[in-house]
């Protein structure tokens, strides 16, 4: 049973409310105890997830448990049956993104559709859900998209176990810093969100780690995913990140549940809200000015995952609609070049030279499908610039035309399971000869793509720029077209 401490932070932080069953006093409790943990459980399975990918892990936040508890208790209300309900919709018509405008959720600049919140729902036990949630397309690359920092949880009992509901989420200047007691680590997030300008910290540049008082403790270092505390430093200090002269200053508090970052080694620890720190005395002293690069081991689960009988809705599949010409010139493969000829080995850009026939023309694509319309024919030789890989589903964007999307394994693709070249799509910049800078979908089995020097001629290639920041996720749902 969890203690009475951590029941009352989960309460101060919404996960957990009171379960409205007629249940003995007793057994109520337990009942609550259950909820709370599974909703610290699945939020650890979906943290473990996300960092054996090296992404980084996901913050509690009060106004998206709100949010996810509230559509929970709504759903629960209706008595449904798994196969016939839309889990995403509220009692006003409205899905995440909707209605997280009334819960005062905050956009990147003024337009409305600027926001970043995201949901997964699933029925049946936390094992169950996290591997539905693994094996749907749709579902994990809500899990794995790094522009979100933050995590609500709902979770209400079902007799097919739980139902639960996760909103995710961002906010512009907001970066909660997460302490990995075990590991003495300091996860810290960056800003991946790339529509709209605003006055908020685009990319993260340097991290500085200062005292209350603003006594710098460590020079400014280049941002890294996670850094290592330097020892005596003392429970209390503040995480200054900066880009240019735009600084953002979290407080953290090593001692504080909500500066704790949830993941399987760490349940025991939020169980008795006790937060372990012995590695702060126990840290050799880093020195100041160098980055601290650390390698955090992928993290796994500490019980096998078991499958509860459940049913779960499978995620809306789209008709392909498609009155769409074939295309009138063959897209040809040539041999793959190591190092792509005429590129610059030390641009910062990911660039790429179209790599078919010379007799051929490689076609520039709405959207990241070979069944999607053809903006224009890119000739054999030409320089391109990778913006960024499929991701998940922009809501704020009309998707009409009913093409299939297949988006790749991606977290196969880190482990270098069996997910080829031809099977990713990306995102490109092209300069037409006219003068119109073009943005459109090409397959990479015909882009021999290399930064600074390095040929990418893998898709495990491309994520790792990911995830140093140097390429980024664009929905699927995202036409390409001319660009100013």
């Amino acid at each position: 049973m969890l203690s009475r401490r951590l029941i009352l932070i989960l309460i101060l932080v919404g996960i957990c409310q009171s379960v409205f069953l007629p249940l003995h006093p007793v057994k109520q409790a337990q009942a609550n105890d259950n909820v709370a943990s599974a909703a610290l459980e699945i939020v650890a399975e979906v943290n473990t997830h996300r960092m054996s990918l090296g992404l980084s892990p996901l913050a509690l936040n009060a106004t998206l448990n709100k949010m996810a508890e509230d559509q929970a208790y709504y759903i629960r209300s209706l008595n449904f049956r798994p196969e016939n309900y839309d889990f995403h919709k509220d009692a006003r018509g409205e899905y995440p993104r909707q209605r997280a405008l009334r819960y005062n959720w905050p956009t990147f600049g003024p337009d409305p559709r600027q926001i970043e919140v995201g949901e997964n729902a699933g029925l049946g036990g936390v094992q169950f859900v996290m591997d539905y949630w693994r094996k749907s397309n749709l579902h994990r690359s809500t899990m794995e998209n790094p522009v979100y920092r933050e995590i609500g949880v709902g979770v209400v009992p079902h007799e097919y176990g739980y139902f639960i509901i996760l909103v995710f989420g961002s906010r512009p200047n907001a970066f909660p810093p997460l302490f990995d007691p075990e590991r003495c680590l300091l996860f810290t997030a960056n800003e991946y969100h790339t529509s709209g300008k605003g006055q908020w910290i685009q990319s993260v540049e340097t991290v500085q780690l200062r005292s209350l008082d603003g006594t710098p403790i460590t020079e400014p270092q280049t941002w890294q995913p996670h850094i290592l505390i330097p020892a005596s430093i003392g429970y209390q200090f503040s995480l200054v990140l900066r880009e240019d002269n735009h600084e953002i200053v979290e407080q953290v508090d090593l001692e504080a549940v909500a500066n704790t970052v949830v993941i399987p080694n760490t349940l025991p620890m939020l169980e008795t809200g006790e937060i372990t720190t012995e590695c702060i005395t126990n840290t050799p002293t880093v020195v100041a000015a160098t980055p601290a690069v650390t390698e955090v081991p992928t993290l796994l689960p500490t019980e096998p995952a078991v499958a509860v009988a459940a049913t779960t809705p499978a995620p809306p599949q789209p008709t392909v609609q498609a009155n769409i010409p074939p295309a009138s010139t063959p897209e040809v493969k040539i041999e793959t070049v190591n190092n792509a000829s005429g590129l610059n080995p030390a641009t910062t850009e990911v660039s790429g030279l179209v790599n078919v026939n010379r007799s051929s023309n490689l076609q520039c694509r709405e959207y990241p499908s070979s069944a999607a319309f053809s903006l224009g024919l890119i000739p054999s030789g030409s320089t391109i610039t990778v913006l960024g890989l499929p991701g998940a589903r922009d809501e704020r964007v009309g998707f009409s035309d009913g093409i299939v999307i297949e988006i790749p394994d991606y977290a196969a693709a880190r482990l270098g399971e069996g997910v080829e070249l031809n099977e990713l799509w990306l995102h490109i910049g092209w300069q037409m000869p006219e003068g119109t800078y073009l943005k459109c979908w090409v397959n990479a089995f015909y882009i021999s793509a290399s930064y600074q020097g390095k040929a990418l001629i893998s898709v495990a290639s491309y994520l790792d720029l990911i995830q140093r920041g140097k390429l980024d996720f664009i929905p699927y749902n995202v036409p390409g077209g001319p660009s100013d």
